[in-house]
């Protein structure tokens, strides 16, 4: 987790929290310290939780205005990992309504006071940047009527959320190295296809990062190598292979090449017979009879007949 700044604890420790109508305000300086954490799912929580609460359905209460401070200083630090989410918190702020005298007011003051701030955000690209603009134009009467405030909002809304995924999808395959990704595929249930496939295609992204022995063992280990891992043993193979990794790769390359089509769901298009017969004369050396057999054999045997039975790269 990111060290939360020290003008981010006064903020945090200078506001007062009123009472929320729509959830535990003492959860809001929660959701807003969550806002340094370095874990992509907790901000998108913290996400949710302050708009659950500080902007329910359009409706801004008192809790929304002590907010204001903390997370425009959040937007304003580049070592905050969640200050998209405190932009696109601030914008539905804003643009927020409320049946309560004294709200709006009371959040368009607290606006106002940091009027600089919120100008010198404006300048920015992206997120914060509208964000910044969307305040500045609720603060000038610059919008026609409340609809349009609201649907600019939900318009960065949409942006922030596209972001929080995106580092959730970061976060996830960061952390799917191939052992772990074996041990899942291995655990996985028949008929889990989506999550299966899935799993196919992050061992081949760890091929493109140069794991091609360590993928290669855990095919090995797995209960349904012969079917679902098989197109990752090939390419791992293929991998070593090309690389001129060892002797023991092109002999097992040249063998998954030749193994009869009924018992391989997806043998890798991009195996070429040249590929498998560059690896084999590469290790080739006088008197290796396994090597010169395996070169004639693949030599002479026409490449299997493949007949997709669905996408799987």
């Amino acid at each position: 987790m990111a060290t939360p700044s020290v003008h981010f604890q006064k903020a945090l420790a200078a506001a007062t929290w009123p009472p929320s109508d729509y959830g535990p305000d003492a959860k809001v300086p929660d959701h807003l310290e969550t806002l340094w954490s370095d874990d992509a799912e907790a901000i998108a929580d913290a996400w949710s939780g302050l708009l659950g609460t500080v902007w329910h359905q359009g409706t801004v209460a008192l809790v929304s205005s002590a907010a204001i401070r903390p997370l425009l200083v959040c937007a304003e630090d580049a070592a905050c990992p969640g200050r998209a989410v405190a932009a696109g918190v601030l914008a539905f702020i804003a643009a927020g309504t409320s049946s309560h005298e004294g709200v709006v007011a009371s959040i368009q003051s607290t606006f106002a006071a940091a009027r600089a701030e919120v100008e010198a955000l404006a300048e920015r690209s992206g997120v914060i940047g509208e964000a910044a603009k969307l305040i500045c134009d609720v603060l000038d009467g610059a919008l026609a009527g409340e609809d349009r405030a609201e649907e600019r909002a939900r318009e960065i809304g949409d942006e922030v959320e596209a972001e929080l995924h995106a580092s959730e999808d970061r976060a996830y395959r960061a952390s799917r190295t191939p052992d772990r990704v074996g041990r899942d595929l291995d655990a996985c249930r028949p008929e889990n296809r989506a999550q299966e496939l899935d799993c196919l295609r992050l061992l081949h992204d760890a091929l493109e990062a140069g794991l091609a022995a360590r993928v290669l063992e855990v095919c090995a280990k797995l209960r349904h190598v012969q079917v679902l891992a098989e197109p990752s043993r090939i390419a791992a193979l293929a991998a070593l292979g090309r690389k001129a990794e060892g002797r023991a790769a092109a002999v097992q390359l040249a063998k998954a090449w030749l193994t009869p089509p009924d018992s391989v769901e997806s043998v890798n298009q991009q195996l070429l017979r040249s590929d498998v017969l560059a690896s084999l004369d590469r290790f080739a050396t006088a008197g290796d009879d396994e090597l010169r057999a395996l070169h004639e054999t693949v030599a002479a045997t026409p490449p299997p007949v493949f007949i997709p039975k669905g996408d799987f790269f």
